[in-house]
């Protein structure tokens, strides 16, 4: 079953349709609890779900220690539906593994300023969060250590990082060598 998005009287439905379902982040437009109306294909394909699994009443795509977040939402939207809602939070591929989205999500309003649907966009961050996670975890090995360590610019040969030790042993504290000898 191919849905098409809302008409927006200031596009015409060819210009809508090709706009969200060619942009390379999800999109979906939904009502004020959650239900899809439209989902874009690059959505479709961040979750895996085919078109008539993603309308599916019993498919659920938020982490279920999300749901209060999405509850918040509705109620940041309900309270103040000119001011859009951007937040990070869980999603569940059809496979089950976790996606880190982050949403932004705007009401759109009838002529009586009641909210009509919602338009969410949808960018996949799982990638920056495994390396952010990645480099914490490096930091906290590295400043573990007993041992004095240096990163070092291979190229310029400049000192672009260090451990406790490593900003001591050249007279520094850590927050001034960061932060002003960097």
């Amino acid at each position: 079953m191919k849905r098409s998005p809302p008409v927006n009287s200031k596009l015409s439905p060819n210009d809508l349709t090709y706009i969200v379902a060619s942009a390379p982040f999800g999109m979906a437009i939904s009502d004020i609890n959650g239900r899809f109306t439209y989902v874009n294909p690059a959505l479709l394909n961040m979750l895996g779900y085919s078109e008539d699994e993603i309308y599916h009443p019993d498919t659920i795509i938020s982490h279920p220690e999300d749901q209060q977040k999405n509850q918040q939402i509705r109620e940041d939207i309900i309270n103040n539906p000119l001011k859009p809602v951007v937040i990070e939070k869980r999603y569940i591929h059809k496979s089950g593994h976790i996606i880190m989205g982050l949403i932004s999500i705007t009401a759109v309003l009838d002529n009586e300023q009641n909210i009509r649907y919602l338009i969410a966009q949808i960018l996949n961050i799982s990638d920056q969060k495994r390396i952010e996670k990645s480099a914490n975890l490096f930091r906290h090995m590295i400043n573990s250590s007993r041992e004095t360590m240096f990163i070092i610019d291979p190229h310029t040969g400049n000192i672009l990082d260090s451990n406790i030790n490593g900003c001591e042993s050249l007279g520094y504290t850590c927050l001034l060598y960061t932060s002003d000898a960097a």
